[in-house]
């Protein structure tokens, strides 16, 4: 039997009673190497650090989004494409990779190995023709990368052997640089997790600070050690003891330490913490139970951004090592082949909004029907019919045909009525700005944070995702970022002149008229 054979025999033993023992579940002293104390005293490593709600939330986050898109091999087909069906890594990685692990599950494993530990490995298992039968999830503590000269192997421990797999048999998901997010936010997990720890503590204590009994006499040892049990058996040790009526004998007194919530700052700290998690892991913190600084408008915006630049990256990267190691070498050379993930599972509750905006780059004649099926992951229409750009029969350049009228009675030209969809867009974003600010200035602390960086922090996504269809539309000259910021720019100078003296109709409506004229004066 082969080694590959051994694996997958193993994998297929073991499985029943627990699937991830034999070969993804190292021991302690592995995960012990992969961790380490940090400067808060809490040892993390990717076990202890799963333990952590926001981490066990992202990890599960991002594996699972990963896992719940089908990852399909296609053949090209002239300009389209058809599902490869009968391709025999059609079968692995669309439903099955092994006899004991889904497809699903497949993914989430790697993913989470590659957050957790900055690499996930599988054994790919091939029957005589050379072909892909099973995927076997390796360890990725007990797996190492190695380097002879530009070749590469991998070895692995398995039965307490270490083996030997050649580069090819191993389908290898990696981190940036295979470093996991755990090894590089040790110090940020740490501390969220002592923030826990110290709240665990703090409501063992009756949530109440220490005190001192003082006694007007002198206790020796015996009588002292009396007391303190005493006391600590009645009103110490788990929150059922809260409020008890405690009875003071002999003259004694009780003096506690004060403190409080707010100068300790725990729930601040826990929601920094929670934030800083997000950060690392890139997902908005709303996802991670943060809605301290997100509104509803913001929501589907920063569910975009969250898909295009950190979700997308590991779709590519899985991508990029199936093709390489599950397509045959003729058929990567030709190019008939690849392997892609049908991300339209990502976006199925924005529909409407997709086809707002299909409609309007239809109507606006910048993009074909056959550009939006192809985003849609749809083939082209038979014949040319899709490639043709249409334009309503109200609808033409500006300078010749006139569409609609203005409330003067004046026609208004295309380019106008597109003009007006811009400046529409402009007092939205605006008005979004200025509720922020609003909200902002009941702290000053909090109002200057937001004017000098967190406008465009906190709305930077949301404002360019808005922004670009329409300056899009009208052909606007100018990167859409550069853009973006001369908005917040014009905001804060809008915002800070306007001191005690604070108009939002008249903020919105100024920023809105004065940016969208420039904008379009600069393509008269």
């Amino acid at each position: 039997m082969g080694l590959l054979q051994t694996i997958s025999s193993l994998w297929k033993t073991r499985s029943i009673e627990n699937p991830a023992t034999p070969l993804s579940a190292p021991d302690d002293w592995l995960l012990d190497l992969a961790g380490g104390t940090t400067s808060s005293g809490i040892n993390v490593n990717p076990q202890t650090a799963m333990t952590y709600a926001p981490v066990y939330r992202a990890v599960n986050l991002i594996s699972q989004d990963v896992a719940k898109l089908p990852l399909v091999v296609y053949r090209r087909n002239g300009e389209g494409k058809d599902k490869a069906t009968a391709h025999p890594a059609y079968r692995v990685l669309r439903y099955q990779t092994s006899r004991s692990m889904s497809a699903f599950e497949f993914k989430s494993t790697l993913t989470a190995d590659a957050l957790l530990y900055g690499s996930g490995y599988a054994a790919i298992i091939r029957n005589e023709a050379g072909t892909a039968n099973e995927l076997i999830p390796l360890s990725p503590g007990a797996t190492n990368e190695v380097w002879e000269g530009d070749r590469r192997h991998y070895t692995t421990v398995i039965d307490n052997r270490e083996e030997r797999l050649s580069e090819e048999n191993v389908l290898h998901i990696r981190a940036l640089y295979g470093l996991g997010v755990i090894e590089l936010a040790r110090e940020s997990i740490g501390l969220g997790m002592a923030a826990e720890l110290y709240g665990s503590v703090f409501f063992k204590n009756n949530a109440r600070p220490s005190a001192v009994l003082e006694h007007p006499g002198h206790l020796d040892n015996d009588a002292r050690d009396n007391l303190r049990r005493s006391w600590q058996s009645m009103h110490g040790g788990s929150v059922k003891n809260s409020h008890k009526i405690a009875i003071l004998e002999e003259g004694m007194k009780l003096t506690p330490f004060s403190s409080s919530n707010k100068d300790a700052e725990f729930n601040e700290t826990r929601q920094l913490e929670v934030r800083n998690i997000a950060s690392w892991f890139g997902i908005p913190p709303h996802m991670l139970a943060d809605n301290t600084r997100t509104s509803y408008n913001s929501l589907e915006s920063e569910n975009q951004a969250y898909l295009d630049s950190s979700l997308d990256p590991w779709l590519c990267t899985w991508e990029t090592e199936c093709r390489a190691k599950l397509l045959t070498a003729s058929q990567q050379a030709r190019d008939t082949h690849f392997v892609e993930f049908n991300r339209n599972a990502l976006v199925r509750a924005n529909m409407s909004a997709r086809g707002a905006y299909y409609n309007l780059a239809i109507q606006g004649g910048w993009m074909s029907r056959d550009e939006i099926r192809s985003r849609e992951n749809l083939n082209p229409i038979p014949g040319d019919g899709g490639s043709t750009f249409m334009v309503p029969l109200n609808m033409g350049p500006a300078s010749a045909t006139p569409e609609a009228d203005n409330d003067d009675g004046t026609e208004l030209g295309a380019r106008d009525a597109l003009g007006v969809i811009l400046k529409d867009t402009l007092q939205r974003m605006a008005k979004r700005i200025v509720t922020r600010h609003e909200r902002a200035a009941k702290k000053p602390e909090e109002l200057k944070r937001f004017l000098d960086q967190g406008m465009i922090d906190d709305n930077r996504a949301v404002v360019l995702d808005a922004l670009t269809p329409a300056l899009d539309a009208l052909q606007v000259p100018g990167n859409r970022s550069s853009l973006m910021l001369e908005f917040f720019y014009c905001m804060k100078d809008a915002l800070t002149v306007s001191g005690d003296e604070f108009n939002c109709n008249e903020i919105i409506s100024g920023v809105s008229d004065e940016l969208a004229s420039r904008w379009m004066g600069e393509i008269e």
